[in-house]
Order: structure tokens, then sequence, then C-alpha cells
């Protein structure tokens, strides 16, 4: 379990820092785990993908 957070820590590092990059609004960062935060990533990958950005997960 501990390294499957690691793991999803990690890719939410990654999508924050494109979307910062990009200028791309989000709030993954302040959304509790669980269905919200799975969502609010969902949803910047969406916005990130709109950007022209290919994310493969």
């Amino acid at each position: 379990m501990a390294r499957r957070r690691a793991l999803a820590a990690a890719y939410d590092d990654v999508l924050v820092e494109a979307a910062v990059l990009l200028e791309i609004p989000h709030e993954l960062r302040t959304t509790p785990e669980g269905p919200p935060r799975d969502a609010e990533r969902l949803r910047l990958l969406a916005a990130l993908e709109g950007a022209g950005l290919t994310v493969q997960g």
C-alpha cells in the first residue's frame, strides 16, 4: 500500500508541475484523497490534454 501511495504522489507531482508550467488552474494538492482526488486528477488530465500535452499514465 505504501508503494502505491508513493507512486500516486509522484504521478500527482508530475501533473502539478505540468499544470504550473502550462498555467492550468488545479486543486489537486488540496483535494482530499479518494474519489474527489481521482475526479480532480481526471479533470486535470483532460485540461492538460486540451492544452496539447499528451499524457500517458
